[in-house]
């Protein structure tokens, strides 16, 4: 074989290299920024739905906070309704949007927790469940299961409210 054939060959090799060479890098870097894109995407899905979501957790905190105090004094079946009505106004939400975007472990341990004793609690389209005569015994069950539900809240606002301190620190940088 004359040097012109290894030439010529050695040319169109490199050529074709060269060119598979540019496919892949032009491939890798498309694939590169769409997963950048992606996890962008993902993220601010997950700051709209925290910043929600944490709305109406201080909305339900508070909610709570009042018919706890009234309910300290003198409970009734009207506060084990609304207590129950603002539980349902957050757990839903959440059930059925939220929790597919925000991902943060300490909330959803939080959130589960909350779930949890307030099916146990405030079972949903029942009347108030407590099976006392009495109704001071009714009235402290009653408050004493709200106190709960309520400290329940108040951790989950605290796990919330950290979750936005640190977006706010990482839009800073």
């Amino acid at each position: 074989m004359s040097s012109f054939w290894s030439t010529i060959i050695g040319a169109v090799v490199g050529g074709i290299l060269a060119i598979v060479g540019g496919f892949l890098g032009a491939w890798w870097q498309t694939r590169r920024a769409d997963d950048i894109a992606r996890r962008i995407r993902r993220e601010e899905r997950r700051e709209q739905a925290l910043f929600a979501f944490s709305g109406k957790v201080t909305e339900v905190r508070n909610r709570l906070a009042s018919i706890n105090t009234m309910a300290e004094t003198s409970p009734l079946t009207v506060q084990y309704n609304a207590a129950s009505q603002a539980l349902a106004e957050l757990i839903s939400p959440w059930l059925t949007s939220w929790a597919a975007v925000i991902y943060d472990r300490p909330i959803r341990d939080s959130i589960d927790a909350l779930v949890s004793r307030t099916r146990a609690l405030l079972p949903a389209g029942q009347a108030m469940p407590y099976p006392e005569s009495e109704p001071a015994a009714r009235a402290a069950h009653f408050a004493r299961d709200l106190k709960e539900l309520h400290g329940l809240t108040e951790k989950l606002w605290e796990e919330v409210y950290m979750a936005t301190l640190r977006l706010g620190g990482l839009r800073d940088r």
